[in-house]
Parts: C-alpha cells; structure tokens; sequence
C-alpha cells in the first residue's frame, strides 16, 4: 500500500497504485481556491457548478406514436399504458410529493398544477384523444374491439368524431376510467422523491411564454 502525507494539514493519500497516491497529493497541494490550511477568520470559498436544466415538454409537444401495445393487454389498462409508455419516453409530469396528490406539468408553454384527477382529465382530452388515438386506431389490431368498449360506457361514443361533454362524464363514472386514473398516480409515484423534485425544477416558466 502506497501512502503519502500532506505536512501541512495532515491529511494521509493512500491506494495500491503510486501512481494515483501522487496524482492526488499534487492535486491536492496544486493551486486552489482554498488552501488545506487556513489562517483564523480566513473564508472557505465553495464554488457552484451551476446546472443548465433541459427543459420539459409540454403537452401540446407530446408524441403520440411511441406507444406500443400489445394484443394481450386488459382494456382496462390501454390509457394508463400509453400515458406511462409517453412519459418513460420523454418525462413531461410529474408528481413531487404523492401525499399531496398534485401533478406538475406544462401546457400551452407555462407549468401549472393541478389535483391528480384533473390532470387526467387534461391529459386525456389533449394527448390521448388527438394524438394517441389516431394512432392506435391505424397500429393496434384490437382497436375496433377497445373502441366497442367504451361506446358501452359513454353510450355511442367510440372515438369517432370530437367527445361531447355528455359523453365524457359517461366515460369518467366508468370502472374503464377510474383504473386508468389509480394506474397513472402508480406511475406518477415511481422513482425518488428527489427525482420526482428535479423533474419539477425543469418546469421553470420558459422565455417568451405568455408574450
């Protein structure tokens, strides 16, 4: 074991390579912002790196031929599954803290909050029906069959055409609805908090929004 001692401040480099002890002493006795030792009353200087933070799509930027389903998935799950396969893509929501039930994202070029359910809601009237449907409709095999489904639910209503509002409140009394809902707050809440924090911070108001 290669070991070398700083004789001002003491501090003791060791590792098996002489190589790297040496690499670390000079490093270490080099020039600097703030020498090992210090005079009394002299100031540490602690330098910030400052982070450019990529910033995060909004949902009118979404895309939504990066869903993949396959033909075994529950009916159930379709709209969870596409929201969870666009957001594992390209990170566009997020909810910070999951006790408080309130999602962050970015619409019309400024981030907003909203309570889970209401970001659903949004999120499915300005991604899911405009752009992930057209989608499925030409990709999918059992569209037809899911379509069929949720005409049942919303009584006619197949996706053919702009939802009524009728319509819509049909669809969100559903058991088809409710599970997306629970579904997408799981997929919200994964990963660290710190994670969850880091995704917020990128939601900054962006140049020129609201001009």
């Amino acid at each position: 074991m290669e070991r070398r001692e700083c004789p001002d401040c003491g501090k003791v480099f060791e590792s098996k390579w002489r190589s790297k002890v040496q690499a670390r002493y000079d490093e270490h006795r080099g020039p600097r912002k703030n020498p090992c030792t210090r005079k009394k009353g002299e100031p540490w200087v602690q330098k910030h790196q400052p982070r450019e933070l990529e910033p995060v799509s909004g949902l009118e930027d979404l895309d939504g031929t990066v869903v993949r389903l396959d033909d075994h998935i529950r009916f159930v799950h379709v709209i969870s599954r596409s929201f969870d396969q666009m957001n594992l893509h390209g990170a566009f929501a997020c909810m910070p803290n999951i006790d408080r039930n309130v999602v962050w994202y970015v619409f019309d070029g400024e981030a907003r909050q909203a309570p889970l359910q209401a970001f659903v809601d949004v999120w499915f009237l300005a991604v899911f029906v405009p752009k992930v449907v057209p989608w499925l409709r030409e990709t999918w095999p059992r569209w037809q069959r899911f379509a069929g489904e949720v005409s049942q639910v919303t009584s006619s209503y197949a996706f053919g055409g702009e939802m009524r509002e009728g319509h819509f409140r049909l669809l969100k009394r559903s058991e088809l609805y409710r599970t997306s809902s629970k579904a997408i707050k799981g997929h919200l809440s994964k990963g660290t908090r710190t994670d969850r924090n880091d995704l917020r911070m990128r939601m900054a108001p962006r140049p020129g929004a609201g001009d």
